[in-house]
């Protein structure tokens, strides 16, 4: 006689892996597909889109495709809330030399004054060797930076995880010093690669749209007059 079709044991293994990625995303509170109630249609002043010139840097061995996957997710989620759309125009190859916050960030500015187009922000992937990576996951470290002159600049290391892309994505658009609440919130920990992490909300609050809107229409190209600095590049 064969086993109850309820037993344990009669379970397959894709049915044992889908129950347990069910129970990741759960736990994650961040499967596909996340929408924020703030979004577009909760305010006029989000209908009129806004596109942003967009260049992506990555290393040479970074899979792209993989890379516009989750950009991609981020950027909606971002239009979602705000009325404004990151436009991939153009990908670019970066050799990384340095690894502090202050040297890529400026590998980056000064990669892009050899572009010759237009663009608005340009967004680079740092892919951490072995070292850095045991590293971060046993110290910590910086999972995002934009630069403080222009805002227009950002590195990701964890360019697989939404929250820390739209926390940077914030920042280009949100000039006071602001880590609370919402997508804003600083402090994150991820215990497995970017997943299972605390405080890993894609929404900004209420305040922090508001903020971002009333920036929307901002010019990539001018500095900025911060009351904090802390990231400077040099032109």
């Amino acid at each position: 006689m064969g086993r109850p079709l309820n037993h344990p044991e009669s379970a397959s293994p894709l049915s044992l892996r889908s129950i347990w990625l069910l129970s990741l995303c759960l736990l994650t509170v961040s499967c596909g597909g996340m929408s924020c109630l703030n979004g577009v249609n909760n305010g006029q002043e989000s209908l009129v889109i806004r596109d942003v010139a967009t260049v992506i840097l990555t290393p040479e061995s970074e899979d792209r495709d993989e890379v516009k996957a989750v950009l991609d997710e981020a950027f909606a989620t971002f239009l979602q809330q705000t009325g404004i759309r990151f436009s991939i125009k153009d990908w670019r190859t970066i050799y990384w030399r340095g690894s502090s916050r202050t040297d890529v960030l400026q590998q980056v500015s000064d990669e892009m004054k050899q572009y010759g187009q237009s663009y608005d922000v340009a967004i680079a992937i740092y892919n951490m060797n072995l070292f850095q990576q045991i590293a971060f996951n046993t110290l910590g470290g910086w999972m995002g930076v934009v630069d403080d002159v222009y805002r227009r600049f950002m590195v990701l290391r964890r360019s697989r995880n939404l929250h820390v892309i739209e926390h940077e994505l914030g920042h280009l658009f949100l000039f006071e010093t602001t880590h609370a609440g919402g997508a804003m919130s600083a402090f994150t920990v991820c215990l497995i690669g970017d997943h299972l992490c605390t405080r890993n909300s894609v929404c900004f609050n209420e305040a922090e749209r508001q903020g971002i809107i009333r920036n929307k229409w901002r010019n990539f190209s001018k500095k900025l007059e911060l009351s904090e600095r802390a990231d400077i590049i040099h032109d």
